[in-house]
């Protein structure tokens, strides 16, 4: 019994090593730059609002896995830190009064 089992694992892991030749780690970084549409149907039925959206510069970086199936087709997996975000800017006037609003959001993600 005890060299069955130890016959199974062995073949189990050789077919694991023989398989992990395809296998490749590499890490991966990048830019995002990501916005936030504002309010038309507001700003349309309110002359005195106006809604201005920026972008916030943030960063990806993780790691990833590939394995080639065959020399053209691949499958690739990865976990990756990643910073999205906006500023937008509200102003509202009526007559000589006028409010101005800042917004803004910096949310980060684990996405796998």
């Amino acid at each position: 019994m005890k060299k069955t089992v130890l016959i199974l694992l062995v073949a189990v892991f050789s077919a694991a090593i023989v398989s992990a030749q395809g296998l490749k780690f590499g890490v991966k970084a990048g830019f995002n730059a990501s916005n936030f549409s504002g309010f038309p149907k507001i700003e349309a039925d309110f002359p005195g609002f106006s809604a201005t959206s920026n972008y916030r510069p943030g960063f990806q970086l993780g790691v990833a896995a590939q394995y080639m199936i065959t020399p053209q087709l691949g499958l690739e997996s990865g976990l990756y830190y990643s910073q999205i975000g906006m500023t937008q800017t509200y102003k509202i006037s009526e007559g000589n009064q006028y409010a101005n609003i800042k917004f803004g959001a910096n949310p980060s993600y684990l996405q796998l």
